[in-house]
């Protein structure tokens, strides 16, 4: 394995807020905060909030801080509608890791997000 990927999985592992800000210049508001640590801590994790909260970026940063922090992961990512899943969240996906640290880690497609030599 990759040494980047040891240090980020060792550095990271159970702070996706550190992960966030540190690698995606993403500064959560405190309940998307509580929302990332409950995700390092426990295995399910709900959130009930209205429009435009920022529940998207949110999720693509939980996303991306699991795929790199977690050894061979799998993510599911299921919306309402495709149009959700590729205009709404695979995009905001798409703008956080193109401006990100770990962008050279990760290769995006439209249907598939992986680490580079690890397509399976």
């Amino acid at each position: 394995m990759d040494k980047a990927l040891l240090t980020l999985i060792d550095s990271y592992w159970d702070n996706p807020v550190w992960f966030a800000e540190d690698m995606l210049d993403f500064y959560p508001d405190p309940w998307q905060e509580k929302v990332l640590m409950d995700l390092a801590k426990y295995s399910k994790v709900t959130v009930r909030s209205g429009q435009g909260v920022g529940k998207t970026g949110l999720e693509s940063v939980a996303i991306i801080w699991y795929l790199c922090t977690r050894p061979f992961p799998k993510v599911v990512a299921t919306a309402p509608t495709r149009q959700q899943l590729y205009d709404v969240l695979w995009a905001e996906i798409a703008k956080w890791l193109t401006k990100s640290k770990v962008e050279r880690l990760l290769k995006w497609t439209k249907t598939k997000i992986y680490m580079e030599g690890y397509e399976e």
